[in-house]
């Protein structure tokens, strides 16, 4: 029920499970990710919770963009620039 006490108990329990090795980490696009969302999909479905996602189901997708600099020399007004010495470049 949404009046239930918050037990420290169980939420120490749910942050073991999720921290645990078998959930691989969690990160997005690996195996570790799919398992956390089954469980949290099972444990909404158990605390009777409804499917608010995309066509009626639990999740939405979401394009997962991923950049990076590249290797190599910088360049910039004809002088050169060494990545993490004279200049610093992120994403």
């Amino acid at each position: 029920p949404a009046d239930a006490p918050i037990s420290a108990e169980r939420l120490s329990a749910d942050v073991r499970t999720l921290a645990s090795t078998p959930f691989g980490g969690r990160a997005p696009g690996t195996p570790g990710e799919a398992k956390t969302v089954e469980w949290l999909i099972a444990q909404f479905k158990a605390a009777g919770l409804e499917p608010g996602g995309e066509n009626g189901g639990w999740v939405q997708s979401v394009p997962l963009i991923r950049t990076r600099t590249g290797e190599g020399p910088i360049t910039a007004n004809g002088m050169a620039w060494t990545a993490g010495r004279d200049v610093y470049l992120s994403t």
